[in-house]
């Protein structure tokens, strides 16, 4: 059965670097999905959309679970 998860990226490094590049990598913080039936699979998603998002290979990819935000979650 394959399961959708969400991913908060954090940090994104490429072994190209460019204005460009730069742009992109800025503006893909935030929440992505990843779909596949293990967790290494939809990270393996998650990845290769990055790269194709960003038009190069990545270095490396640094990501969080999903969570509430604290300004608008509720203890």
């Amino acid at each position: 059965m394959t399961k959708r998860k969400f991913y908060i990226v954090t940090h994104v490094e490429t072994y190209e670097r460019s204005e460009e590049i730069d742009f992109l990598i800025e503006n893909c913080y935030g929440v992505w999905t990843g779909s596949g039936r293990t967790e290494e699979e939809r990270e393996n998603i998650l990845w290769a959309r990055i790269e194709k998002y960003l038009g190069t290979k990545l270095k490396s990819l640094e990501f969080e679970d999903n969570k509430p935000h604290a300004l608008t979650s509720y203890m």
